[in-house]
């Protein structure tokens, strides 16, 4: 909720109404969802709304800015939905196995950080990080 009210007054000080008009549906959406019933609250939904109140002036300003600026944020917002599609398709235990298997064969002291290595594509691929890479995607567009 504090990053849509901040996204609000953002849009408000940039003159950026489709930052401010986006963030303020979410927002009144997202307060709607919550006080309905506490007890079936749909965090998905919660989640989803947010992303895509995010995603929807990224559509706006891709098309007011040059090739340099779009293509980094579009690396960025590549970056994010390719982390975390690998994720859901992969796993992360296959995905570390694969990247750590050889090393373990190739160095023997490289067995334990296997489960570091998990944690960070966990996060990598996380809820949380896709949201930061698409309010970075949304500050280089601004």
């Amino acid at each position: 909720m504090l990053l849509l009210l901040v996204n609000v007054l953002v849009g408000f000080h940039t003159h950026s109404y489709s930052i401010m008009f986006s963030a303020l549906m979410a927002l009144t959406i997202c307060t709607y969802l919550y006080d309905v019933e506490h007890s079936k609250i749909n965090m998905q939904l919660i989640d989803t709304i947010v992303l895509v109140s995010l995603l929807f002036p990224i559509g706006f300003l891709w098309f007011q800015h040059g090739h340099p600026t779009r293509v980094y944020a579009g690396l960025i917002i590549l970056w994010a939905f390719g982390l975390y599609i690998a994720n859901k398709l992969y796993g992360v235990q296959h995905a570390v196995s694969v990247l750590t298997d050889p090393l373990k064969k190739g160095v023997p002291i490289l067995t334990g950080p296997s489960n570091f290595a998990g944690a960070i594509l966990n996060y990598l691929a996380s809820f949380g990080h896709i949201v930061f890479n698409i309010e970075w995607a949304l500050l280089v567009l601004l």
